[in-house]
């Protein structure tokens, strides 16, 4: 299962799905976009799609805030779930927030629960050229806020105890929440996948993702 990230939407796997599905794989992408999103809802998403499909030994695979959201959900789907995978996401401790990844120092946003905010048009840069820049800001829709700004709960010893492997994009810019996250990796020590690409790697380089994702399970 496909989670994506902020101000996306399941076509942000359009690239990856066919892939890990000609490899035998079943893949779901749910919609967790909607504008009036919050974080215990898209976790209902999430059961809703396993209770109603019949799905066991799922792989949870997040990225960017889509991380955030499958860790978050893991306490509530551990039964179902037999690995998770974080691909350039921040992953919260017991009580952290997704607002609690920006960069430090860094103001508070002046937003409010149930507000959404405007994307940020994706540029053409290292590892994403003009026509990927345009394809993914044609799909990119606001965000809701109160999916970050709900803090997770983090204490059910199965899902503390599931499998877990990560993925970072070196061509991520400094200051990305993700960036966290993989400081706290190299601090315990803990090995990940870099993997030669920028942040929207599932849409500017979805075979290296693919080949990750079915090296991990």
């Amino acid at each position: 299962m496909l989670l994506h990230g902020a101000f996306r939407g399941p076509w942000a796997w359009d690239f990856v799905r066919p892939r890990l599905e000609a490899a035998g794989h079943e893949v779901h992408t749910p919609d967790l976009s909607a504008s009036d999103a919050t974080l215990s809802g898209c976790i209902r998403i999430l059961e809703d799609l396993i209770a109603g499909r019949g799905l066991a030994g799922v792989c949870l695979v997040g990225h960017s805030q889509g991380g955030f959201v499958a860790r978050a959900a893991s306490q509530r789907l551990a039964p179902c779930i037999a690995e998770l995978a974080y691909l350039d996401a921040p992953v919260p401790a017991h009580g952290q927030r997704a607002f609690d990844f920006r960069p430090a120092g860094a103001p508070a946003p002046a937003v409010r629960w149930g507000e959404a905010v405007p994307p940020r048009p994706l540029a053409p840069g290292p590892g994403v050229s003009a026509e990927q820049a345009a394809w993914v800001n044609e799909r990119l829709v606001p965000q809701a806020v109160a999916v970050s700004m709900e803090p997770v709960r983090l204490d059910d010893p199965a899902a503390l105890a599931l499998p877990e492997r990560y993925a970072f994009c070196s061509l991520t810019p400094p200051g990305y929440p993700s960036q966290a996250t993989r400081a706290a990796c190299d601090r315990a020590d803990i090995p990940y996948t870099l993997l030669d690409a920028a942040h929207d790697a599932p849409m500017t380089a979805p075979e290296a993702v693919a080949v990750w994702l079915l090296e991990t399970g």
